[in-house]
C-alpha cells in the first residue's frame, strides 16, 4: 500500500485516517483500488506561538513517569492531534510524538506543545503505522 497525508500548516495529523489517499497494489506494484478521506478547511487558531521545543517536550515525559528505564526513543515527530470531534469539524491541537520502544513493545507518548499535558497513545491508538514510518512518507496538501 502507498499512503499521502493531507498536512495542517505543513505538519502531519498523527493518529487521524482523514485527510489520507491509501492506494492498494497488486504483486506486480499495480494500483487496484484506493481509499480517501479528506479534512475540511482548516481554521488557523493562531497558536503558533510560544510552543515547546522536542527536547522540552521530552523532558516533560520524563517528569510525568513516562518512560520505563531500558527504553529507546525511536523519533521524534511534531504535529496535530485531535481532541474533540464536532460536525463542523475536528478540533486539532500541536504535539510532539514520540515513539518509544520498550521490551519489543512500541509506545507512542504525545505531548501538547502548548501546555505539556502528556498522553500515552498507545492506549488509543487507531493505526498501527509506527510514526517514525508516517514521517517518511509522501505529503500532499
Amino acid at each position: 500500500t502507498l499512503t499521502f497525508n493531507q498536512l495542517i500548516n505543513n505538519n502531519m495529523v498523527l493518529f487521524d485516517e482523514a485527510g489520507q489517499i491509501t492506494f492498494y497494489l497488486d504483486s506486480n506494484d499495480q494500483v487496484v483500488s484506493y481509499e480517501q478521506t479528506w479534512m475540511s478547511k482548516q481554521d488557523d487558531l493562531k497558536e503558533k506561538t510560544n510552543l515547546m521545543s522536542a527536547a522540552d517536550a521530552l523532558e516533560a515525559v520524563y517528569q510525568h513517569g513516562e518512560l520505563k528505564q531500558d527504553s529507546d526513543v525511536v523519533s521524534a515527530t511534531f504535529g496535530y492531534y485531535t481532541t474533540v470531534q464536532l460536525p463542523s469539524g475536528n478540533v486539532y491541537f500541536p504535539v510532539w510524538c514520540f515513539e518509544v520502544e520498550h521490551a519489543d513493545k512500541t509506545n507512542y507518548i504525545l505531548v501538547n506543545a502548548k501546555d505539556e499535558q502528556v498522553i500515552n497513545q498507545s492506549d488509543n491508538q487507531t493505526t498501527t503505522t509506527p510514526v517514525s514510518e508516517l514521517s517518511s512518507r509522501q505529503n500532499v496538501k
